[in-house]
């Protein structure tokens, strides 16, 4: 009989631990980061509202996830996500779509969005001028962030992959 309520204790406390562990996989700003809603958030001019350009105002978005386990020299935790979104944008007029200023306006919300979540930007660069990267730091995670951008016609389509891992 006590040897049944060890067992018990035992698989009851290393299940927990694994839910833990799960939860645990993940920066916080990982695991919050949503593209559409960043690019909503940015509220740059030079994208049309809904209605502006056709019913919804967004033409669309995907993504994808992969997380990584236990290696040979410990807990091995990696993480990717890749996420796309695209907007209509405006072609004409005062509020006229400029691919530089919407990429820094859209860096400077991420950048805050990755502050926060109360982690720290480590690094970042623009290599391109629709494109960018941030580099953070939360707790044991290190990840960074890359944005680019495709003007397709009256669209605007973003990609952004997020890749973070628990080692140096």
């Amino acid at each position: 009989m006590m040897r049944a309520w060890l067992l018990l204790v035992t698989v009851t406390m290393f299940g927990g631990g694994c839910g833990m562990f799960a939860k645990m996989q993940q920066s916080v700003f990982f695991s919050k980061f949503r593209l559409d809603k960043s690019v909503d958030a940015t509220a740059y001019k030079g994208i049309a509202k809904p209605g502006d350009a056709g019913p919804g105002g967004g033409i669309g978005g995907g993504t994808g996830y992969t997380s990584g386990g236990i290696g040979a020299g410990g807990m091995d935790v990696k993480s990717s996500s890749t996420s796309s979104h695209s907007v209509f944008i405006i072609e004409e007029g005062d509020n006229k779509f400029e691919e530089r200023e919407f990429i820094e306006a859209l860096s400077s919300r991420i950048k805050k969005e990755i502050e926060e979540s109360r982690a720290s930007i480590t690094g970042g660069g623009n290599p391109t001028s629709n494109e960018f990267y941030v580099d953070y730091k939360d707790g044991g995670f290190k990840g960074r962030i890359t944005v680019s951008g495709d003007a397709r016609g009256s669209g605007y389509v973003l990609k952004a992959t997020i890749d973070e891992s628990n080692k140096p």
